[in-house]
């Protein structure tokens, strides 16, 4: 479990699947605010355990879903009860950057690699040297 953590935006998928379930909540309980907030409730929680769930199993698509995710997140404030009174909004950037942030980490390297990189630097500069030394002016 914890490998395959280790090779995706992880957090970031956490943090925008809490998100949309804390938008979500506060669309489910319109007697506790007292106000509603309607169908784009539904539809930001969709979009971001959407989000969260693609993060996690396509992060090559990650810079775009984390712009997507954060923007949903902004666009809350203004149409769900102030994006889960903050607290939905909050996680849905910080989840955004978070997968725009991320990198893959790279393979550890072998002693052998950086014998075959290093052969493979010079091998232009040693045919560049015998082309030199074969050249003969004025032919």
């Amino acid at each position: 479990m914890w490998k395959w953590a280790d090779q995706r935006p992880f957090l970031a998928g956490l943090c925008l699947i809490v998100a949309g379930i804390e938008i979500g909540c506060w669309a489910a309980m319109p007697s506790l605010l007292g106000a509603r907030s309607g169908v784009s409730a539904l539809m930001f929680t969709a979009l971001l355990i959407t989000d969260g769930l693609a993060v996690w199993f396509l992060p090559e698509y990650r810079k775009l879903l984390g712009v997507q995710a954060a923007a949903l997140g902004l666009l809350a404030l203004t149409t769900t009860n102030l994006g889960g009174l903050f607290v939905g909004t909050g996680a849905a950037v910080v989840g955004g950057v978070l997968a725009f942030r991320w990198t893959p980490a790279e393979p550890p390297t072998t002693a052998a690699q950086p014998a075959a990189a290093e052969a493979a630097e010079q091998a232009p500069i040693a045919r560049a040297q015998a082309d030199a030394d074969t050249f003969i002016p004025g032919f």
